[in-house]
């Protein structure tokens, strides 16, 4: 079974459900999304996975690294999920990897402060 655990603010509530799940049902995939680099952290030391994905809204078949990169979140928490071993080379259901995204994002940025 696949579990999303989203926590948006210093990662208490995550971690606590990250680890009960983890505890209860070891063989439980618990995919977390955290908002800032507080949440991500602390739900990966929790026990998150950071490859794994579920098929339900607001992630869709998203790794944690993709629904990070697509986001205009905080931008530690992609790099911090690299350095936790992520796959980078996961796709969303357009073909882009998290640095195709990030460099998409550059670009439109700019474009918006060139007008």
């Amino acid at each position: 079974m696949n579990v999303l655990v989203i926590d948006g603010q210093g990662g208490g509530i995550g971690k606590l459900l990250v680890s009960g799940i983890k505890s209860e049902y070891p063989d439980f995939f618990v995919t977390a999304v955290g908002a800032n680099s507080i949440a991500t952290s602390a739900m990966i030391k929790a026990g998150a996975d950071v490859d794994d994905t579920v098929d339900e809204e607001p992630v869709s078949g998203r790794t944690p690294l993709l629904v990070a990169a697509e986001s205009n979140g905080n931008p530690d928490v992609p790099l911090i999920l690299l350095k936790e071993k992520a796959d980078k080379n996961a796709v969303n259901e357009n073909g882009e990897n998290a640095l195709m995204i990030a460099v998409l994002k550059i670009k439109t940025l700019i474009l918006k402060t060139d007008l």
